[in-house]
């Protein structure tokens, strides 16, 4: 059996390494993202997972999401921009895979949930560092919005697998980058 996968964000670092991983583990891989990647070897949508048709189109067919689609961190945007294009860009995923049967979702998530650096634009009063050692049940305490959006999408997703029997893991990545070199981690290429 060919298992349809969908990976959104998959021209960025991370989601390109993923969908290169799955197409040669001969997985039938649709790779989308709203710039388009490099030559790859797999299929490719250019898509605005913002829109909801868009996104839930994209989904038609699909066994399972691997969804790296979202602002990666808070960046340069405003504040409301990433936390409401995130927000938008999860529910038309987790929706649409439900509306159309998908039966697995993986979410990039992010560490920052339970320790991230404050952003001043927004926080007054950051939260204390989390209390070592720290599990999946450490409570959320988000310091900037991009760790708000991913909390609300941890729980959005809580809410279909409950509700819409759909298989979801929110795996809560590290900081996989930074602008100084010695920081960043290589996404499979030399």
């Amino acid at each position: 059996m060919n298992h349809r996968v969908l990976v959104t964000g998959a021209a960025g670092r991370l989601g390109s390494t993923v969908a290169a991983r799955f197409h040669a583990a001969e997985f039938d891989v649709l790779a989308t993202d709203v710039t388009d990647p490099d030559d790859v070897p797999y299929r490719f949508e250019r898509a605005d997972l913002r829109d909801h048709v868009e996104a839930s189109a994209l989904l038609d067919g699909i066994d399972a999401v691997l969804h790296f689609g979202n602002h990666a961190g808070i960046g340069p945007w405003p504040p409301q921009e990433v936390f409401n294009n995130n927000v938008a860009m999860n529910e038309n995923v987790f929706q649409g895979a439900a509306e159309h049967g998908v039966g697995t979702i993986v979410f990039a998530s992010t560490l920052q949930l339970i320790g991230s650096h404050p952003d001043t634009r927004t926080v007054t009063d950051p939260p204390r560092r989390p209390a070592f050692p720290i599990s999946g049940g450490t409570a959320p305490a988000p310091a900037n919005v991009y760790a708000l959006s991913k909390t609300v999408a941890e729980t959005m997703l809580r809410y279909y697998a409950e509700r819409c029997g759909i298989a979801c893991t929110a795996v809560r990545f590290p900081q996989l980058h930074h602008h100084e070199d010695r920081y960043t981690v290589a996404a499979g290429k030399e």
